[in-house]
């Protein structure tokens, strides 16, 4: 749930901006901020590299509307009703299936940079190093080479079809609020 707007794409414009707002303010204070907070945490403890990231891919096909029963019957809410657009596991397919079960490149794309760095990541404890080589971009300002991936608390991913980035200072402002929060 990414962004600054709602998102329009797949019929998840039939939720209100307030809907969204609320939606993502609940992702950062229950997923975003807190593996945010791990990683640092853990590269300020262990001394170990880590990485933290934000999937902001939203499903290709429409959410399906919530089902409605007959009138005076209880509404039956699971544990997120009706959680349309990128929610938690909603990354998975990207990294178990094979890439061809994608219909456009940018997915494609995303299910094969996705697959590559986390496999790096497992292997050699760093997204960005396969075989001798370094995943890098010019995601920079000096318009030098760096990480793709840079490390914790520098910055984190995001991973979003057609807009893999890494974001300085990640969701710093909605974190460091509910960080403040906590204490």
């Amino acid at each position: 749930i990414g962004g600054s707007s709602p998102p329009r794409d797949n019929g998840l414009d039939r939720w209100s901006a307030a809907y969204w707002a609320a939606r993502r303010a609940g992702a950062d204070r229950s997923m975003s901020c807190v593996a945010r907070r791990a990683a640092r945490r853990w590269q300020e403890v262990s001394g170990a590299p880590a990485f933290w990231y934000v999937w902001e891919n939203n499903p290709s096909a429409r959410y399906p509307d919530p089902t409605v029963g007959p009138l005076g019957q209880p509404l039956k809410i699971g544990g997120c009703w009706p959680c349309p657009g990128a929610t938690h596991g909603s990354d998975l397919p990207f990294l178990f299936e094979k890439e061809r079960a994608y219909a456009d490149d940018a997915k494609v794309d995303l299910a094969a940079a996705y697959q590559a760095m986390f496999r790096n990541l497992i292997f050699n404890g760093d997204p960005n190093k396969w075989k001798g080589l370094i995943f890098a971009s010019y995601g920079n300002t000096s318009g030098s080479l760096a990480s793709a991936w840079p490390q914790a608390p520098a910055a984190g991913m995001v991973f979003e079809a057609g807009k893999i980035r890494s974001v300085a200072d990640l969701r710093s402002v909605e974190c460091d609020m509910f960080d403040a929060a906590q204490k």
